[in-house]
């Protein structure tokens, strides 16, 4: 069920080009900032004005780390100014390691004020990523895609759950979760997909164990 996005940092060039002209015209800039130059009342300002303006007006959590206002060892964030200097938007990366060592990042933690320009967190990202590729890390990690492209498995499925997948991936969008808005967004970036599994020790009634995950993820 679903996949997690892996990109080598494969991206064409094309659309991001665009995004980055427009931006800049209009008095944008993106830069790597280090949390202690920034005061935490500025950020916890765009966080306030961030839920209100989306769709689902709570935060997910299991899925997804809790914001931290202080240093992060490892974490890098990226994020927009506008032409006064504010921060309109910002996106926090958690490191991927190997052996030790920070072999690439993830995006974790985004955050964007209502009044950012379209495409913000494409063009950070992409901002990042020639970043990381100057560095020699060749692996971004965009996470899950819950409940996209559900498959028969190889293990014996729950025919009812599959079904129910694939309904609250389609239908679901303003009540649950933007499932497919957020395929559609890591779908930009031309990753490669990795298959992932949802796994119930329950021979019967898996609709509990879909609302106990859905309940902890705060979808419901």
């Amino acid at each position: 069920m679903g996949g997690t996005v892996v990109s080598a940092f494969s991206i064409k060039q094309g659309g991001w080009h665009s995004c980055f002209c427009k931006i800049e015209r209009e008095g944008y800039t993106i830069e790597e900032w280090d949390t202690a130059e920034v005061q935490r009342t500025e950020l916890e300002a765009l966080c306030a004005s961030w839920l209100p303006s989306m769709t689902i007006k709570r935060e997910a959590r299991f899925l997804s780390r809790p914001l931290a206002f202080g240093d992060e060892p490892e974490v890098r964030k990226f994020c927009l100014r506008d032409a006064d200097g504010g921060i309109v938007s910002f996106v926090a990366f958690d490191p991927i390691c190997e052996d030790g060592e920070v072999v690439g990042y993830s995006p974790a933690v985004k955050r964007r004020s209502p009044a950012a320009p379209t495409g913000t967190e494409e063009a950070i990202t992409k901002f990042a990523i020639e970043q990381f590729r100057t560095e020699g890390l060749m692996t971004l990690r965009l996470g899950l895609i819950p409940l996209y492209d559900i498959q028969v498995s190889e293990f014996p499925d729950a025919w009812l759950l599959t079904q129910i997948f694939r309904w609250t991936y389609r239908y679901s969008d303003k009540w649950v979760f933007n499932f497919r808005g957020h395929a559609d967004f890591k779908h930009r970036y031309r990753g490669t997909l990795n298959k992932v599994y949802f796994a119930t020790r329950l021979r019967v009634g898996h609709g509990l164990s879909l609302l106990a995950l859905l309940r902890l993820c705060r979808f419901c």
